[in-house]
């Protein structure tokens, strides 16, 4: 999540951003309606909000059976040990 919204603020630094997650609890703890209890995920959500500063960002749960397609091609670049940045 956090290299996908740096990545879009390359592309356009002003973007308002709407990000699709299939983790409801990842959602739910960067939309403040949870707590984040797991310091690990205390550090990243920490990052992920200095990040994104005062810069509008939307964050909204897909299913995991309505992300078939988009794990797939994750899985795949992962697979191929390829980064979305390179050319």
């Amino acid at each position: 999540m956090i290299e996908g919204i740096k990545a879009a603020w390359d592309i356009q630094a002003d973007a308002r951003l709407h990000v699709f997650l299939d983790s409801k609890l990842v959602v739910e703890q960067m939309s403040r309606r949870w707590k984040i209890k797991h310091p690990d995920m205390q550090t990243l959500a920490q990052e992920a909000r200095q990040i994104i500063g005062d810069r509008e960002v939307k964050f909204e749960w897909i299913p995991r059976e309505k992300n078939a397609r988009a794990d797939a091609a994750g899985n795949v670049a992962l697979d191929r040990g390829v980064s979305y940045r390179e050319p």
